[in-house]
């Protein structure tokens, strides 16, 4: 169930685009939208847009993540999908002699509490950087806000030890007196201790609903931050004392989630603000919007930075760009058109004629007026504007390394796998990361528990279901395993104790954004593998797998006595030991009907993995590579016995044609697999299968009860599974409006009645079984809410 697509907004996607250039996400699946355009937008969870990308797209999760973007997405994005076709640059560069590096010793390792388990946290994923009037550097990482003094080799990391309700950090800034703001999907303060100024949903008494954007502190210290979305209100919060709210145009945000994923203060206090539609000006009372057809400039503006004299710089970045897999390129419609300035009248371009070495830059502005250009498809060179063109050079230190803020001296700051490089124009300066430890267990995370309880009887036992409420900050999608329901949590691994509270640990990777069970032991996923076994009390994270770099982005997970699978959009990845994986020999395709062994044929985008007693399965696409297929239609299988060479089983598909596959789970060698048949929103399917190559088509499932409005609505969306999810207990099934079906042995199902109803809005509904446990994430009426339900069950 784990593996399945999630949906993520059209509007925040495009948005992503302005920013993240060719890097972001694209495509929202239309046959759901349209499923949930009846439903209230409080159904439509801010979580939603954290969810993982689909199988057509190149995001991030992000973290997430991705991870989750503006907040945990932005980063996500960033740090899972990379590389373009960009346009070569044209003119011959400027060289200058390379630089010499000066290294510095590293900050010394902080002391520890006592004699507990410390792991390495990953502070080298930097998410933000600010600087501190005292020259010291304040970053938002995903383990935490670290506050590192280079001078006196000192730092200092701050992490939910420290009451910040999340490990991954999004934003960092800091205020004229020393006040140091930091956010992901909340908001915190440090003035010598953190303070937590806000939750998702409740931002003082200002009601501030959705996801946290953008900030930045004006010259008078005053704090600017873009909240909330549209349909839920779209906010621009000031922060001079005392907080206040101010409504922006649904024209300006025109439904993103958050509405600016960046922000910047002029010399004489104007807020401007990237946006999905270009760049927006707040002067104090009027709006206004620099968008491509307003400015007249080839590409939408995307909001740099705010020069000291004023000037806005904006990049142009590339348009239309989607990945149809995450192994396969990223491709454009319209390329990266260089960067652009505005003097307050007039919009001016800069390109490759005015000495930029690519149309596809990245900006970066120092308070002392210092302006640099890097370049994602050329690591090793970077552009200084001289006031009129723009020199370049060559300087083969910064090769590999990621641009992160120009410091107020003008020097530019970068992320390298070591630690940070200084560039001040004629040398690079590196600075090892800090030895950092802290334990890795963290804070357990409890819930609150509504009144009462329900109890059902069930094809799994009698149930007794407890409602809680989710925390907003901490987004619990749950998968079963042998030692019971587990998540992700950001950055981090979390599972449920018999005690009822989320116990949690860090992760020695980052860009996780799925798990799945492995024999005893969970695998999660995403940008990198890592492998995590349970001691008897807790999960322990081991180190990260080793990869081939084929796979990419790691979609799916199978293990059995065969060994281990990971797959990407059309890689394979197998291991005999579980932690050293190789390339397949030969992976899923697909091949015209007809042709034989000499037609028509090549790689097959890959669906649901199965591990069986023989070897594994893949559910493939039936045709050539070609946009979303999730759910897939007709797919066929695809068998290898060792997962490094694979075979087409049959070309027809055993699922029937016109048939949709959305989703399968199995245990104890039997498979359930979930779908439509007749079409993607035709009637519901359920098939089962022995060996995962021969599948037998059951009867239609039948509702409990006919479908309910709620707050004068219809709350049904008719014949779409959300998932099926197997355990000890037996197999579950829920749909996306909140019906679900129960099964001893995967054959005989009954309607799951009396249960709390859980459901989706545009992110589904997450079920897991576990001993004696079933446990589900999304909304219930009344009116909706996020909710995390546990049942305990009695066979």
């Amino acid at each position: 169930m784990n593996d399945r697509t999630i949906l993520t907004d059209a509007n925040l996607e495009a948005m992503l685009a302005r920013r993240a250039g060719k890097t972001a996400p694209a495509g929202l699946a239309e046959s759901i939208e349209a499923a949930l355009a009846g439903i209230p937008d409080g159904r439509r969870p801010w979580r939603s847009y954290l969810t993982p990308p689909p199988l057509r797209t190149p995001g991030l999760r992000l973290a997430w993540v991705i991870v989750l973007v503006g907040l945990l997405m932005a980063a996500a994005v960033s740090a899972v999908f990379v590389g373009s076709q960009l346009l070569r640059h044209t003119n011959r560069l400027a060289v200058v002699p390379p630089p010499s590096v000066v290294p510095i010793p590293s900050a010394a390792p902080l002391p520890s509490a006592g004699p507990v388990a410390l792991v390495a946290r990953p502070i080298e994923q930097i998410n933000h950087l600010a600087f501190g009037a005292d020259g010291s550097l304040w970053l938002a990482t995903a383990a935490g806000v670290v506050h590192w003094d280079i001078a006196s080799a000192s730092a200092t990391l701050y992490d939910q030890h420290d009451v910040l309700p999340t490990t991954d950090v999004s934003r960092v800034v800091v205020a004229p007196d020393g006040t140091v703001w930091a956010g992901q999907n909340w908001l915190a303060h440090f003035d010598g201790a953190w303070t937590v100024d806000s939750q998702q949903g409740d931002l003082g008494s200002l009601g501030v609903t959705g996801n946290l954007g953008g900030m930045a502190v004006a010259r008078d210290g005053t704090l600017w931050i873009a909240a909330g979305s549209p349909g839920e209100g779209s906010k621009l919060l000031r922060y001079n004392g005392a907080w206040t709210a101010i409504d922006v145009p649904d024209s300006i945000a025109y439904g993103s989630n958050p509405w600016a994923v960046s922000l910047d203060v002029t010399p004489d206090g104007a807020v401007l603000a990237n946006t999905f539609r270009g760049v927006a000006r707040y002067d104090g009372t009027t709006w206004t919007s620099y968008s491509k057809t307003s400015t007249g400039l080839p590409r939408t503006p995307s909001l740099a930075a705010v020069a000291p004299d004023g000037h806005v710089w904006a990049e142009l970045s590339a348009e239309g760009c989607e990945q149809l897999t995450a192994d396969s390129p990223v491709t454009c419609t319209a390329p990266a058109a260089g960067v652009a300035r505005f003097d307050g009248t007039h919009w001016t371009a800069f390109t490759t004629a005015d000495g930029l070495a690519d149309n596809d830059a990245r900006l970066f502005l120092g308070s002392d007026g210092t302006v640099w250009t890097t370049y994602g498809s050329l690591p090793r060179t970077i552009s200084r504007f001289d006031g009129t063109r723009w020199v370049s050079a060559q300087v083969p230190e910064l090769g590999g390394a990621r641009p992160l803020a120009a410091a107020p001296d003008g020097a530019l700051w970068l992320a390298s796998a070591s630690g940070l490089l200084r560039y001040d124009g004629v040398a690079v300066t590196s600075h090892p990361f800090p030895a950092l430890e802290t334990p890795a267990n963290l804070p357990p995370l409890t819930l609150t528990p509504a009144p009462g309880q329900t109890v059902t009887q069930s094809a799994l036992g009698t149930i007794t279901w407890r409602v809680y409420e989710a925390d907003p900050q901490h987004v619990l999608w749950p998968v079963g395993t042998a030692h019971g329901p587990v998540t992700l949590d950001g950055p981090d691994f979390r599972w449920l104790s018999p005690s009822g509270a989320w116990d949690g640990t860090i992760l020695p990777i980052t860009g996780g954004w799925g798990v799945a069970a492995a024999g005893d032991d969970a695998i999660v996923y995403g940008q990198g593998a890592a492998r995590l076994s349970w001691d008897g009390a807790r999960w322990v994270p081991g180190r990260a797998l080793e990869l081939p770099a084929a796979v990419g982005f790691v979609l799916r997970v199978a293990a059995g006595p065969r060994g281990t699978i990971l797959t990407g959009g059309t890689s394979v990845a197998s291991s005999t030991d579980g932690v050293h994986f190789a390339e397949a020999v030969r992976g899923p395709v697909w091949t015209a009907p007809g042709t034989g062994a000499s037609g028509t044929a090549g790689p097959a985008g890959i669906g649901p993995v199965l591990a069986t007693q023989d070897g594994f399965v893949a559910l493939v696409t039936r045709g050539p590579v070609s946009g979303r297929w999730d759910p897939l239609l007709e797919p066929r299988l695809s068998f290898s016995p060792d997962g490094s060479t694979w075979s087409l089983v049959s070309s027809t598909s055993p699922f029937g044609q016109g048939s949709y596959v959305r989703d399968v789970a199995g245990r104890d060698g039997r498979y359930v697999a979930i779908g439509n048949v007749g079409g993607e929103r035709g009637p519901w399917a359920v098939w089962v299968s022995d060996d995962g190559l021969s599948w037998e088509l059951l009867p239609t499932l039948k509702r409990a009860a006919p479908c309910a409005t709620v707050n004068g609505v219809t709350a049904c969306i008719d014949n779409l599974f959300a998932g099926v999810a197997a355990g000890t207990s037996g197999w579950v099934i829920c749909s996306w409006d909140g019906a679900a079906w129960a099964s001893a042995d995967g054959r005989a199902w009954e309607p799951l009645r009396g249960w709390p109803g859980v459901s989706g809005g545009y992110a589904p509904p997450f079920v897991a079984l576990g001993p004696g446990v079933v446990v589900a994430s999304g909304q219930i009426p009344g009116p909706w809410h996020d909710v995390v339900v546990v049942g305990t069950i009695e066979p």
